[in-house]
């Protein structure tokens, strides 16, 4: 199993100041793991559209959202539960 932590510092100005970037909002610190694979393939339908909207909490899906002047596509993964036993 491949595993990757991706660590996000809001705190961080760069990514205020980051062009690609148009809205950065953090409501509450959050931890949730998700399969790579399955994210992968989800973000293959993401080139050429305007906007990505990627939204998350702990424990809860993923909602991947790809927005054009043409249509809107929602994508949902659930997160990967450890057993604790």
């Amino acid at each position: 199993m491949i595993q990757v932590e991706v660590i996000i510092d809001a705190s961080e100005s760069q990514l205020y100041d980051n062009p690609s970037i148009s809205k950065f909002e953090v409501t509450a610190d959050s931890q949730a793991i998700y399969a790579l694979k399955y994210l992968s393939d989800m973000t293959k339908a993401v080139s050429g559209y305007a906007t990505i909207d990627i939204e998350y909490s702990t424990d809860m899906p993923l909602k991947l959202g790809i927005h054009s002047a043409e249509s809107e596509l929602d994508f949902y993964l659930a997160p990967r539960i450890e057993g604790g036993d």
